[in-house]
């Protein structure tokens, strides 16, 4: 019974002696420099970016997630949308005017380059999914939904009109 117990607190030690060993070195073998990008400035999944111009650029994702540049792509700031709808594309028509399209027929306007977004209300039905837009020109945009489902503005995106597909 003494052998046992003997053998019994040799582990512990050992098992002791590594485990502090490991707490200690841990830090002292990691690799400095390494910088988390992910999830700044957003964990949420991105799904579509556009860039208006070299500099200028714009995400958008989930829960309604809109990301924005100036610099290229260094740095992106997230734009406050008090969303909660994914948003799947967006498109630009000039330098400042812009459609993002998403989740439950949500069209969101932009004039000033990304900056401030507004909602376009339509008569799409709340069930559409829009995963998809394009500029025509400045007044003509398509999108389209799930399931093979168009709409086309005549307006910049202001109403919209089905299109048989």
């Amino acid at each position: 019974m003494k052998k046992i117990l003997i053998n019994c607190n040799i582990y512990k030690f050992c098992f002791s002696v590594i485990l502090i060993t490991g707490l200690l070195f841990t830090n002292s073998f990691s690799q400095t420099g390494w910088q988390w990008l992910s999830p700044k400035p957003t964990g949420m999944h991105l799904d579509y970016v556009k860039f208006i111009n070299s500099t200028t650029g714009i995400i958008v994702g989930h829960g309604g997630t809109i990301l924005r540049t100036t610099n290229g792509g260094i740095n992106w700031v997230q734009i406050q949308t008090n969303l909660t709808n994914t948003l799947m594309s967006v498109s630009f028509s000039n330098q400042t005017t812009g459609i993002a399209v998403g989740e439950d027929a949500l069209i969101l306007k932009t004039t000033n380059a990304g900056l401030n977004w507004y909602q376009v209300y339509d008569s799409l039905s709340q069930n559409t999914f829009l995963k998809s837009l394009s500029y025509v020109d400045n007044e003509t945009v398509y999108t389209n939904a799930l399931y093979s489902y168009m709409e086309k503005s005549s307006n910049g995106g202001l109403n919209w009109v089905s299109l048989p597909t």
